[in-house]
């Protein structure tokens, strides 16, 4: 609806009741100039939306046509150019172009609000979708599986409002895939990169050509292998984010029924995978112990995870074996871990996860494979 709207770019068009169109807007962002600089105060503070201080550093130059479509164009693509962050600052004496951004503080920066804030997800998860049973896992797990282009995080959000969604895009990315979007189709909300949320439409409110969902294995139903392609681009990426926050990794002989092993020793961490394993296990088996430290369960290693180390050992064997599972299948490679985790059921030991640390793990480490991964300042 909002690049329908400025591709028409009618600047008297009225969409609904309660609204303005672009000519009123412009006309109430001049007026407003216009008090300002009449006023005899000399420091004077207004509030408003991004869109607002965008309109008045563009139409300040009286040069500028304000009422013909071509302006309303080039004023949505000056918009775009420069987007006004979250508590932007924009001054009478600054050039259009020199938008000031704020101050940047990080949500990290406060590290006690992020156990609230996991504590609070789980039990939203607890309570509204009962994640903590097994079908419900394997029905998460296996949308966020198929789910790679979305974050873990997103793709959850994404499953509690649509469980049934093959594949969930922008309106602009289904563009580019030769569809379109049906105009009464019903949005759907993720958390956006660089603001508080994003909207995505479901395929199924789309119209083209059907789309092929690749076949990526079952965390339930296959026995333990791992199948598919690895690029060494990937591991490279993986292993040198591993020596950026202190993780040493190692090759070794192991037994051929262990795949590796990490522990924690003074500021570093230490993982040994099986030299004698192909590379797709050993990326399956890095992403099962970084999952342990990302998890928690080695203290909280060097501040980037909390400290959940006093749980039981089946219990982290099944987060970290689900976080495994997950980033191995979002990146291309069958994990197929049920008779491993169902061995972790079978032992008598009472046996619990949490979802939550499961997916912020998962995160972390497709960040790793990325080369985005940092740690971040307290």
């Amino acid at each position: 609806m909002v690049e329908a709207y400025w591709n028409t770019a009618s600047p008297t068009h009225v969409d609904g009741d309660g609204s303005e169109s672009f000519a009123d807007f412009i006309a109430r962002v001049l007026t407003s100039l216009e008090k300002l600089r009449v006023c005899e105060e000399e420091n004077i503070l207004v509030v408003c939306h991004g869109i607002f201080m965008n309109a008045a550093a563009f139409y300040q130059a009286p040069e500028e046509d304000r009422s013909d479509a071509n302006s309303m164009r080039r004023f949505h693509q000056y918009t775009l150019d420069h987007p006004v962050p979250n508590l932007g600052i924009w001054g009478d004496s600054n050039p259009p172009e020199r938008l000031a951004k704020p101050a940047e503080t990080s949500a990290d920066e406060h590290p006690a609000h992020h156990d609230d804030d996991r504590t609070s997800i789980d039990h939203l998860i607890r309570e509204s979708l009962a994640y903590n049973t097994g079908s419900k896992i394997k029905e998460l797990f296996d949308f966020i599986g198929r789910t790679p282009i979305h974050s873990p995080y997103n793709a959850m959000l994404l499953h509690i409002q649509n469980s049934k969604s093959k594949m969930m895009l922008s309106a602009k990315n289904w563009g580019r895939l030769g569809r379109t979007v049906r105009p009464d189709a019903r949005p759907y909300v993720i958390l956006a990169t660089m603001g508080p949320v994003a909207f995505v439409f479901d395929e199924a409110d789309t119209d083209g050509d059907p789309l092929p969902v690749p076949d990526q294995g079952n965390l339930f139903n296959d026995s333990f292998a791992v199948s598919g392609s690895l690029t060494p681009c990937v591991w490279k990426k993986l292993l040198m984010s591993c020596t950026k926050i202190g993780v040493e990794v190692e090759g070794e002989a192991l037994r051929p029924h262990r795949a590796g092993q990490i522990q924690a020793k003074g500021p570093l961490c230490r993982i040994k995978v099986n030299a004698a394993h192909p590379l797709e296990v050993k990326f399956v088996t890095m992403a099962h112990e970084l999952a342990h430290m990302f998890c928690g369960h080695l203290g909280g290693f060097k501040g980037i995870c909390p400290d959940r180390s006093t749980r039981n050992h089946a219990s982290d064997e099944i987060e970290a074996e689900a976080t495994a599972f997950l980033v191995a299948k979002r990146i291309g490679l069958k994990s197929h871990s049920q008779h491993y985790i169902s061995s972790f059921f079978k032992t008598g030991e009472k046996a619990s996860f949490s979802v939550d640390a499961i997916l912020v793990a998962a995160g972390k480490i497709e960040a790793m494979c990325n080369g985005t991964f940092r740690i971040r300042k307290r």
